[in-house]
C-alpha cells in the first residue's frame, strides 16, 4: 500500500464514525415509565430540600503550625515578571538610537 494512501485514511474513517455514532445517538429509545420519572424527581427535590452536613471543626491540634522556610537572601524575585532593582537611566536627547549595523 503506498505511504500517501494511509494518510487518507483518517479523512475516510473520521466522518464513517461520525454517520455511525450520529445514528445510534439518533435511535428511538422506549418511553419511560411515567412512574419511574416521578419517583426520581420526587428523590431528586427530597435531596435538595435535605439540609447539607456540616463540616467538622478544626481544632488547633488538629495539625501543628509548621515553621515558614526562610526565603533566599540575594537577587530576590527571578524571571520574566520580576522587577528590575532600578530603572536603566534616562537616554539623553542628543544620543542617536542604536540600529543593528551600528
Amino acid at each position: 500500500m503506498p505511504m500517501w494512501l494511509l494518510w487518507l485514511l483518517p479523512v475516510l474513517i473520521a466522518p464513517l464514525a461520525a454517520i455511525a455514532w450520529t445514528a445510534w445517538a439518533g435511535r428511538s429509545r422506549r418511553p419511560a415509565g411515567t412512574e419511574d420519572t416521578v419517583e426520581a424527581h420526587e428523590r431528586f427535590r427530597a435531596a435538595l430540600s435535605a439540609p447539607a452536613p456540616r463540616p467538622p471543626a478544626r481544632t488547633s491540634s488538629a495539625r501543628p503550625a509548621r515553621p515558614r522556610a526562610p526565603r533566599p537572601q540575594g537577587r530576590g524575585q527571578q524571571g520574566p515578571a520580576a522587577r528590575r532593582s532600578a530603572p536603566p537611566p534616562p537616554r539623553s536627547r542628543t544620543e542617536r538610537p542604536r540600529g543593528p549595523r551600528d
